[in-house]
């Protein structure tokens, strides 16, 4: 099979990131790539299209990713379909049960689009060679890259800050399992933008009191939003955690400071709490 006439599917939540990925293929890849934008009609799409490759999230909107990965071969009608799997979604029971339903890869965010593209490279080749799929499995938050051919970051000589990425890899992933083990689910557009929100008053606490002003604005350009969509989000992702959350959890992070009894702390409050809650954690562990 000529590799010109490869089929990539990307289904993310994600929205820019999607985007990011598209763009990479496009630049490095001969390929017809489709982003799934309804994803409703995801699991149809799939079944008319039959792509080659699927590039997605395990958590997507209206859709059970792990079903999907498990009976993908049934809904493609038997076509061979590589499946590499994206997600900020770290857990041991979705990695396991990916591995045994044969996906090429889990790899855990946030990943370079440039990264995502050799992995692809990598899938293409086994799959236009006709070989089986093979599993390649990251069990490392950080060293997601554990895969036959090995994925290539950009190097210092291009410019690029390979200490400071590696480290803000490791950063966001922290926020993404903190927000998760509170009890925010993933699939919720709240829980990126606050991974966003705390990630910029990690960097700079300056920002931390001007939510409205700086904040929003910034994550609502980022994700074509609007600055209001984003701060409903955020307050729903909270509502949800402090009615529904590990409360052992939330009281031992904010201890005194926030009296969960008398309900949940503003987004601001939140994200500049969590924001000091990990430098302080950072701190420690240097």
């Amino acid at each position: 099979m000529d590799e010109r006439n490869l089929k990539i599917f990307i289904a993310d939540g994600d929205a820019f990131f999607a985007d990011s990925v598209r763009k990479s293929l496009i630049d490095s890849v001969s390929c017809d790539v489709f982003v799934v934008n309804d994803f409703s009609c995801f699991i149809d799409t799939v079944r008319r299209e039959q792509p080659d490759v699927i590039i997605m999230d395990v958590v997507l909107p209206g859709v059970d990713g792990l079903s999907f990965i498990k009976n993908c071969s049934v809904l493609s009608g038997g076509k061979d379909c590589e499946i590499i799997v994206v997600s900020s979604f770290y857990n041991d029971r979705y990695i396991k049960e990916s591995s045994v339903a044969g996906v090429f890869g889990y790899f855990v965010k946030p990943i370079l689009p440039e990264s995502v593209t050799d992995i692809v490279k990598s899938a293409s080749k086994r799959f236009m060679s006709g070989g089986s799929s093979r599993n390649y499995m990251s069990f490392g938050k950080s060293n997601f890259s554990v895969i036959e051919e090995p994925v290539m970051m950009p190097s210092a000589a291009s410019g690029f800050d390979v200490d400071k990425s590696y480290g803000q890899r490791r950063l966001i992933v922290k926020i993404t399992q903190l927000l998760h083990d509170m009890g925010i689910p993933a699939h919720l557009c709240g829980h990126d933008y606050l991974r966003e929100a705390i990630l910029m008053v990690m960097e700079s606490h300056e920002v931390s009191g001007r939510m409205t002003k700086e904040i929003y604005p910034e994550i609502a350009n980022k994700y074509k939003k609007s600055p209001q969509s984003v701060e409903r989000a955020i307050r729903t992702a909270l509502d949800v955690a402090w009615t529904r959350g590990k409360t052992e959890l939330i009281n031992d992070i904010f201890r005194f400071t926030v009296n969960i009894q008398k309900g949940r702390p503003t987004n601001s409050e939140f994200v500049s709490l969590i924001a000091d809650y990990l430098n302080y954690d950072c701190m420690n562990l240097a």
